[in-house]
């Protein structure tokens, strides 16, 4: 038997041996691919901490912008109004801007137009340039977080690895919301509210430059709809559910390994351009005659021509979106009464907790003459205890369903909100009345000392409990209110309804502010108006929970909205 001819092809060796000889082809291509999810994840990851860092970060330079201004309460709420607003009204558009242009293009321009408009705060002369910046970071903010997710997306496509790295990504922003009062109190007391901008300058840059390690997607990869936290990934054909496949330390795989089929390039879904116009116009317009009311007068003629202006504009809305082929706010999903009670459920707790964290921290430095670093130290045990609540949900879902979870939350928000309001209370002791003889008087000033500590100290345990329920409540209810809204859609339509979800969110953020806001400028005391909006909250609470009983006993068991 003659050998092989060096013509020959080689003689194939057997699968063990190959695999000794040489690493498969294979491991070079998970070691790209674990590389390109980690660029992906910590470029995305620095741009979420500083979008949701300055959702909080603000409120505790308020009382220094009211001086620096020479500004009241109506003129704080757009500063913090300003940025919401559009973060909430561009929120859906910016994921389809992503889908048409490519998720890292925009992303980069949202990061960039982020950093320019945080420039553009730091060195703001006037209110009015103030406030137009911050609207500019909103607008920023909608093209990061859902270019963000859909970068995240692409780079991991194994399930398991996935749903690492958007657990890190969501992690890092409960960081963020946690220390942002803190952060900026350290800033301020260093420096002084421009700094709150100007921090965000290298941290954008250093974003970009990580971005820019991204290697752009060789093709249309799935949609994720803006906004959109996938919050179960969905499996791949081929793929392990339990994310075996992510890594392979002996690589000893086929030489072809099971993929994804590639799906066909889709064309971009045409924008919603007359939703996106009535949507801005419809919330804006109702956020102004709330923050402006009081000021002009609620039967001025300016407020009434806004009143009519958002009337007009939300039925435009509602009709536009019932006729157009891709609408913005999708009303098939509303038809679904666990979802539209979801969206309700999540309105009201962005409502409540953003609504006080504007007021306490107000009523902080105003009527307690705190500075923004101990206002910021106030307000840490709220702001850690929602990450806490985050971290807890899923166990308490587990062990009691998503009925009772919830309305303990809405329930502890109201008790929370109560036990503030009777901490207002005990923390105002009424001065010692004069008693005729010295004898007389010392007892009645000893007695008087001794029943002000008693009350100063039962105020700060009341404040801190208060503070810590409504921190975890707020943490409890945005899983509880996510997962189910995600059960009732169809899987294509998952990433739309989390949007939606998102939306609501934020608008209800700069409902809080806005309504809260004004109730706090047009009742003095201070402290009668914290009651006021500390009431508001209890209402809306426990209005909330019939809403929620309700939709679980018409829920769709296993049932979606497909159309």
């Amino acid at each position: 038997m003659r050998g092989p001819a060096a013509s020959d092809p080689p003689l194939p060796l057997p699968r063990s041996r190959a695999s000794s000889a040489s690493p498969p082809a294979s491991c070079a291509a998970e070691k790209s691919d674990i590389r390109r999810a980690r660029h992906a994840l910590m470029a995305t990851s620095v741009s979420y901490v500083i979008v949701i860092l300055d959702t909080s970060i603000v409120n505790v330079a308020l009382n220094k912008l009211a001086s620096a201004f020479g500004v009241g309460i109506d003129s704080l709420q757009w500063v913090v109004n300003a940025y919401t607003l559009m973060f909430a009204s561009l929120l859906l558009t910016g994921g389809a801007l992503g889908d048409r242009w490519g998720a890292r293009r925009v992303y980069l321009a949202g990061l960039v137009t982020f950093m320019l408009a945080s420039s553009g705060c730091a060195v703001a002369g006037t209110l009015a340039w103030l406030v137009g910046a911050r609207a500019l970071q909103g607008i920023g903010a909608a093209l990061l977080v859902p270019c963000s997710l859909k970068l995240i997306h692409q780079a991991c496509p194994a399930p398991g690895q996935r749903a690492r790295a958007i657990g890190i990504w969501a992690g890092l922003g409960g960081v963020a919301m946690a220390a942002g009062p803190l952060i900026g109190g350290l800033l301020m007391q260093w420096l002084d509210w421009r700094a709150l901008f100007l921090v965000n300058v290298p941290i954008c840059l250093a974003g970009i430059a990580m971005a820019h390690r991204i290697a752009p997607a060789s093709a249309p990869a799935a949609s994720v709809p803006a906004g959109s936290v996938p919050t179960a990934p969905t499996l791949e054909p081929g793929r392990a559910s339990d994310g075996a496949s992510d890594h392979a330390p002996g690589c000893v795989q086929d030489p072809a390994p099971k993929l994804a089929p590639a799906t066909a390039a889709i064309p971009p879904t045409p924008l919603d351009l007359v939703g996106l116009a009535c949507g801005v116009l419809a919330l804006g317009t109702t956020i102004g005659i709330l923050i402006e009311g009081r000021v002009l007068g609620w039967m001025s003629p300016s407020i009434l021509i806004g009143a009519a202006a958002a009337a007009a504009a939300w039925a435009t809305l509602f009709r536009v979106e019932a006729r157009h082929a891709a609408p913005m706010l999708p009303p098939s999903l509303f038809r679904n009464r666990l979802f539209s009670a979801s969206v309700h459920l999540s309105l009201v707790s962005a409502f409540a907790f953003y609504g006080l964290l504007f007021v306490i921290s107000l009523y902080y430095q105003q009527a307690r003459g705190y500075t923004p670093l101990q206002a910021g130290l106030a307000l840490l045990p709220m702001t850690a205890m929602v990450g806490i609540g985050n971290m807890s949900a899923s166990a308490l879902t587990a062990r009691y369903g998503r009925k009772w979870p919830t309305i303990a939350a809405l329930a502890g928000y109201a008790a929370g909100a109560t036990g503030f309001g009777l901490a207002l209370s005990a923390a105002a002791v009424p001065p010692a009345t004069s008693a005729p003889g010295p004898a007389v008087s010392a007892m009645a000033s000893a007695a008087s000392a001794i029943a002000s500590a008693t009350c100063a100290a039962g105020s700060t345990v009341l404040t801190l409990c208060s503070l810590l329920v409504i921190g975890l409540a707020a943490g409890v209810i945005t899983p509880l209110a996510t997962a189910p809204a995600l059960e009732t859609v169809a899987q294509a339509k998952a990433g739309m309804a989390a949007a939606v979800l998102n939306t609501g969110r934020q608008a209800g953020a700069a409902l809080g502010v806005a309504i809260f806001g004004a109730i706090l400028g047009a009742v003095e005391p201070v402290e009668t108006g914290m009651r006021m909006a500390l009431g508001v909250v209890v209402m809306a609470c426990l209005t909330a929970i019939p809403v929620w009983s309700l939709s679980l006993k018409a829920g769709h068991a296993g049932a979606t909205t497909q159309d």
